[in-house]
């Protein structure tokens, strides 16, 4: 995918992660918000949704950032942060969901031929579906991370750079889920300062709090399944490159550095990315993975005042 290097510019949105709930947090600069000019129901860009059956599907989106809610029906809700933000929170959908009837192929055992069932995955109970509460998701997600994309050219009050740009696909198609982007040259810098100078304990600490992100939500989202386990983790390749791994194994978000990308941050790419659970806990990684980068920006502040 095409995505033009991020330059080292002050934040004007954040993605975050908050377990608790669960869900996906983007926190908006007003500034952004106040400089936004509404788009027109006419415009190009709404032909486009309509040429692609999507307002057929999902109704007119808002795309108003100054809605109770945004995106398509009532899967992000605003709400009031701070006194410089807005928060857009985006509540992770129940996918997967047991029935009650037992598993026919295990008789409701959970294992089937010595090892988990792979029609129920372990549970012994028959799994129902609603893929279109999680495609309503990331296609407002999708919509939202493309109105953000465009760097505001008034200053923003925030004192972090602006670690990711995304974009986000929703479609029922091979790979209808992908999910890219670019990582910003201070967010790599950062991230090259913990591979070389943090040791492998801290290395390993961060590792462990983005795998715990993506294994919640997608728990949580596709339910417990015995034969996840090992799929769901955050590794760091030869290359130094960030994976996010997800079910059935092959699956991943992960970023794609080279040589010629030095100095210019790096883009982030997927492989078999094909439904929302997949695309919606890599972002929970990706949300832990920010915050990581922004204690490292505090921490070095610190350090950079003390001397």
């Amino acid at each position: 995918m095409s995505f033009p290097y991020l330059e080292t510019k002050p934040a004007w949105w954040k993605l975050c992660w908050n377990p608790d709930i669960p869900a996906l947090q983007v926190y908006v600069a007003k500034a952004f918000i106040e400089a936004f000019r509404p788009i027109p129901k006419n415009s190009p860009f709404m032909q486009i949704l309509k040429d692609e059956g999507v307002l057929r599907q999902y109704g007119s989106p808002s795309c108003d950032f100054n809605a109770t809610n945004f995106g398509f029906g009532e899967s992000i809700v605003r709400k009031e942060a701070t006194e410089a933000f807005a928060l857009f929170e985006v509540p992770l959908p129940r996918i997967w969901q047991l029935t009650g009837k037992s598993c026919a192929k295990c008789e409701g055992e959970g294992v089937k031929d010595g090892r988990a069932c792979l029609y129920c995955g372990g549970s012994g109970a028959i799994r129902a579906c609603d893929w279109s509460a999680g495609y309503v998701v990331t296609r407002s997600l999708g919509l939202l991370f493309s109105l953000l994309e465009i760097p505001p050219q008034s200053q923003m009050p925030t004192g972090t750079p602006q670690w990711l740009l995304l974009r986000l696909w929703s479609s029922r198609e091979i790979n209808g889920s992908a999910l890219g982007g670019v990582l910003g040259s201070e967010g790599l810098r950062l991230f090259d300062q913990l591979l070389v100078q943090g040791g492998e304990l801290p290395l390993e600490a961060v590792k462990a709090r983005i795998t715990d992100a993506i294994a919640y939500a997608w728990r949580y989202m596709m339910g417990e399944n015995r034969n996840d386990n090992g799929t769901l983790s955050a590794t760091v390749s030869e290359m130094h490159n960030l994976f996010l791994n997800c079910p059935p194994g092959d699956s991943a978000v992960y970023t794609e550095r080279s040589a010629i990308d030095s100095g210019r941050g790096c883009r982030i790419g997927c492989h078999n990315l094909e439904h929302p659970g997949q695309a919606l806990s890599c972002l929970a990684g990706l949300a832990v993975f920010s915050n990581e980068l922004d204690t490292a920006w505090a921490r070095n502040a610190k350090q950079s005042a003390l001397v």
